[in-house]
């Protein structure tokens, strides 16, 4: 009965974690409220340009020597899709992409 119970709560457990979990970055174009797509190898500039805003959130990506490689937008759009955009760059372009419904 305790090896049961023990598997379910194991189960239960892994099946919150994974929902909790972001999907993975992709290199599928994201559309745009205006109906562009933002898609890899967009600059900075392009990208603000179409959120017409700056991010809600920036990460420095960093190797594993703590240099910085990249960095890390996120937008956070309640109001108009209900999802959240992740863009990353590389060299000043995107090199992925996220996007992600708001529940």
């Amino acid at each position: 009965m305790r090896n049961l119970i023990t598997a379910v709560l194991l189960a239960l457990a892994a099946s919150t974690t994974a929902h909790a979990q972001p999907g993975p970055m992709t290199s599928r174009p994201i559309r745009m409220p205006d109906g562009t797509l933002l898609q890899l190898g967009a600059t900075e500039a392009q990208v603000l340009a179409k959120f017409k805003r700056a991010p809600d959130r920036e990460v420095t990506l960093e190797n594993q020597f703590g240099g910085a490689v990249g960095q890390r937008w996120i937008y956070i759009e309640p109001g108009y899709s209900g999802r959240v955009v992740t863009v990353e760059f590389a060299g000043g372009r995107v090199t992925a992409l996220r996007e992600e419904r708001l529940k």
